[in-house]
């Protein structure tokens, strides 16, 4: 799991937040998604930011 806040969801490719986050959370867990997209070789383009 990228954070310890986060729980997998049902459908997948989706995350749940467990606990109340704050702005410093969420940057950092949104690095971290975009760390994980780029380590796979994938742009992130458009279409990640319309999800």
């Amino acid at each position: 799991m990228l954070h310890h806040k986060l729980i997998a969801g049902e459908i997948p490719g989706t995350d749940l937040v467990t606990e109340l986050i704050n702005k410093e959370d969420l940057l950092t867990i949104a690095n971290l998604i975009a760390r994980q997209i780029l380590a796979k070789g994938i742009a992130i383009t458009d279409k990640y930011l319309l999800q």
